[in-house]
């Protein structure tokens, strides 16, 4: 308990009422972000990550006491890359190319199967 109705305890439960939600209002974007790209990739084994950093730094008062203290929360998802198979270019003078009938292999040649 407080002795201000205005001053709240910091902690788990009251994140939620943290700045009228807005820090709890993150947490769950990121966490649909999160449970999206499971949806979308459910084969990418990889984990995803939701880290909710609490950072504290003491206020020293001149008598070396402490009875503040100044706090930010950063909350950050970590998705796996995207990532595309590999694809064989060439180095041209003009810049990389790759040949639109086989991605696998720049030099690959096409077969002829017109006949006249």
């Amino acid at each position: 308990m407080t002795k201000d109705n205005n001053i709240h305890r910091l902690a788990l439960e009251t994140l939620p009422d943290l700045e009228n939600g807005a820090v709890a209002l993150q947490f769950d974007e990121l966490l649909k972000r999160i449970t999206d790209d499971c949806r979308n990739r459910p084969a990418d084994d990889r984990p995803r990550k939701l880290t909710l950093i609490l950072s504290v730094m003491p206020k020293m008062e001149p008598g070396g006491d402490c009875t503040e203290v100044e706090a930010d929360i950063k909350i950050k998802c970590d998705l796996p890359p995207h990532q595309t198979k590999t694809y064989s270019l060439g180095l041209w003078r003009a810049g990389l190319v790759w040949n639109e009938l086989s991605l696998e292999d720049i030099n690959q040649q096409t077969l002829d199967l017109d006949e006249e």
